[in-house]
């Protein structure tokens, strides 16, 4: 027998076939990563470049613990 895939947590998919015989499967997620582009976004929220980010992590954070 293969083994379905399954790790603790997963959601399984149960699918009865025409010859009575059940296929189990891992579900896996159908999404694309660029679904979620987005989702963290605020109206009226300022945004920063990478550069800008970059520049205020360095001053704010530098040597502090």
């Amino acid at each position: 027998m293969n083994h379905p895939g399954v790790q603790p947590g997963d959601r399984i998919v149960l699918d009865k076939l025409p010859d009575g015989r059940v296929l189990m499967k891992a579900e896996r997620p159908t999404g694309k990563i660029r679904d979620a582009y987005g989702l963290l976004e605020k109206k009226d929220a300022p945004s920063f470049s990478i550069e800008q980010i970059n520049r205020i992590s360095a001053q704010d954070w530098a040597g502090r613990r």
